[in-house]
């Protein structure tokens, strides 16, 4: 495995939010959607809007990643601004645009952010990926 495709295998391994927001939505579904998220397990603690935006990105990442490799850098690079935009809003700011966005959301939001800026500057650097 060379650099060059760890961008698009990054790409396609976002694919598994698509599977995290169906069992999420599906928690809820049973559940009731007014269920707080901490009463999910470890892992799933999202709200039913968060779900939707992980189910969103699982769908683009796994289409992107699977049947257009020549988009994923511009993926990379708004999936990376949208996750860093999430990790500053819930750290810096009481505007949370109705997510629930806790310690454990905002660790994960940075980190996510973090790893897929330097999968987009590997994309950038190896355009042939």
């Amino acid at each position: 495995m060379t650099s060059s495709k760890l961008p698009l295998l990054y790409t396609r391994l976002t694919a598994l939010f698509l599977l995290q927001g169906i069992i999420i939505l599906v928690f809820y579904a049973f559940l009731g959607f007014d269920t707080h998220p901490n009463q999910l397990p470890f892992g799933l603690r999202l709200d039913p809007l968060h779900a939707v935006i992980h189910l969103l990105i699982g769908v683009a990442g796994g289409y992107i990643g699977f049947w257009k490799p020549g988009l994923t850098l511009r993926f990379l690079q708004v999936f990376g601004a949208l996750y860093f935009f999430l990790a500053v809003m819930g750290t810096f700011t009481d505007v949370r645009f109705g997510l629930f966005l806790e310690l454990e959301e905002n660790i994960f939001h940075w980190t996510v952010g973090s790893m897929t800026t330097v999968f987009a500057l590997i994309a950038w650097k190896n355009p042939q990926a």
